[in-house]
């Protein structure tokens, strides 16, 4: 977590890892290199701002949780991109499991809480 809570995604995690798995079968396909490069930060909107200024000829992507372009918009008053007008959706690529887990033998107000969170 960064200093304003927002999670990064950094070279190495789940992300990234798909970026350069979609790197090399792009690199196959056009037979020229393809850089993956990491934008971590400000829960995405650093890398979706990348992305609305690079050169519109198709040559920058943008591999993101859905959270970016789908809340993100929601929750946040002024962003410098519009999802819906700047962004062209391409493939949905890999979903991700996510998981909660606690001690083995957890207090038992752990169990309190999580059932408060559902």
């Amino acid at each position: 977590m960064g200093r304003s809570g927002s999670r990064r995604l950094p070279a190495g995690g789940s992300t990234d890892v798909a970026a350069r798995l979609i790197a090399d079968r792009i690199r196959d396909d056009l037979g020229r290199p393809v850089v993956v490069e990491n934008k971590p930060g400000a829960g995405g909107r650093i890398a979706a701002e990348a992305l609305k200024r690079a050169a519109p000829d198709g040559s920058t992507l943008l591999l993101t949780p859905m959270v970016v372009t789908v809340l993100t918009p929601l929750i946040f008053k002024e962003l410098h991109y519009d999802p819906a007008k700047d962004f062209a959706a391409v493939s949905h690529i890999a979903n991700f499991q996510i998981a909660l887990a606690v001690e083995r033998e957890p207090p038992r107000a752990h169990g309190a809480r999580v059932r408060r969170l559902g």
